[in-house]
């Protein structure tokens, strides 16, 4: 759930993405496969891993940490996780679902049973 300038489709996206990675792993399922038609998504998270310092001012970069942080104890705990990357709106039911799910949420955040915990206010800390 964003706030203000972080209300944007693509943080509903990093957000189902956080989801899956919280919910994702079984006890006894030793990988992980995410499912994704958003290549800005996957470019954010991949560019939070090897390059952060080019992020330092993303609306995004709070939730990206908690994305990181879910990998992180997933490697730790031995269990791999794979990012699949999918064409969109080619009428696949699943990815049109989240897609769905997706604009709703950011359309009408307080309609959303998903909630994150970390600060939705990137700009909070900022003076210009």
């Amino acid at each position: 759930m964003g706030k203000g300038t972080t209300i944007t489709i693509n943080r509903a996206k990093l957000s189902g993405i956080h989801q899956a990675l919280k919910s994702g792993h079984s006890q006894s399922a030793t990988s992980l496969d995410i499912y994704t038609d958003s290549g800005c998504s996957l470019s954010l998270i991949l560019r939070t891993l090897t390059s952060p310092w080019t992020l330092r001012d993303s609306k995004h970069l709070h939730l990206l940490h908690d994305i990181l942080a879910e990998l992180r104890e997933k490697a730790m705990a031995e269990k791999l996780t794979h990012f699949h990357k999918v064409r969109s709106h080619i009428g696949i039911d699943g990815n049109e679902r989240a897609d769905n799910g997706a604009n709703r949420a950011a359309l009408h955040p307080l309609n959303t049973t998903v909630q994150e915990s970390n600060n939705n206010n990137p700009y909070e800390n900022k003076h210009g």
